[in-house]
């Protein structure tokens, strides 16, 4: 009986080749997109589940309330400062840690490589809070020039900081007023601006620095 029915079979496909040829592509077709379905799902579902693992039931965000000035251009945008994350930290005792979130579009390049990306600007409570780490080295932490991340830098546990120049912001300032209150034009750009650039301190840079810092201080 099986293989009389498996040769009947075989005649209406050899006698229908093209509506077989069709039928078999439309179920392939039919089982890909339910597992392609099925597996994107997980897939998102998997992430999502993760991601708010690690960030777990303590964790609160707080971004400022856009609902007031939205649609109404005379309205002023509310934003939020460095101060309102300090002002938290210190104000209220149940939080245990807090740190700032600045993103910003970023241009990298090495060599002839270029990359655009986001650059987020936080503190060193950062991946703790966020329970989000580098796979390869660590941080730069403290846009400044804190003798804690000196100190840091200094022993290895930091691999390196970025400060700013304010002594070099002053100075050249101060130069260039100086000409112009002379007569002297020719030291303005013409964009106006004139940009100091930050520098990176690594651990043999440490001691020099240092003894730089406390010679402006007048210590």
């Amino acid at each position: 009986m099986f293989v009389e029915n498996l040769k009947i079979a075989s005649r209406a496909i050899a006698a229908n080749k093209m509506r077989s040829i069709l039928t078999v592509l439309g179920v392939m077709i039919g089982v890909a997109a339910v597992i392609a379905v099925v597996s994107l799902v997980q897939g998102m579902q998997y992430q999502i589940s993760g991601q708010l693992e690690n960030i777990g039931g303590t964790f609160i965000r707080v971004i400022p309330d856009f609902s007031r000035s939205r649609g109404n251009p005379f309205l002023p945008v509310p934003q939020l400062t460095y101060d309102d994350a300090q002002a938290v930290a210190k104000g209220v005792t149940v939080v245990t840690a807090v740190t700032p979130l600045f993103i910003s579009s970023a241009a990298l390049q090495y060599g002839d490589t270029h990359h655009d990306t986001s650059l987020e600007a936080v503190n060193q409570h950062f991946p703790d809070i966020a329970h989000q780490y580098v796979d390869h080295g660590r941080f730069f932490v403290t846009f400044d020039e804190e003798d804690e991340t000196l100190t840091g830098v200094k022993s290895g546990a930091i691999a390196g900081t970025v400060v700013q120049q304010p002594f070099e912001f002053g100075y050249q300032a101060m130069t260039l007023m100086a000409k112009v209150l002379a007569g002297d034009r020719s030291g303005i750009p013409s964009t106006r601006q004139v940009f100091i650039p930050t520098r990176e301190l690594r651990q043999n840079d440490v001691d020099e620095f240092r003894k730089k810092l406390t010679e402006l201080r007048g210590r």
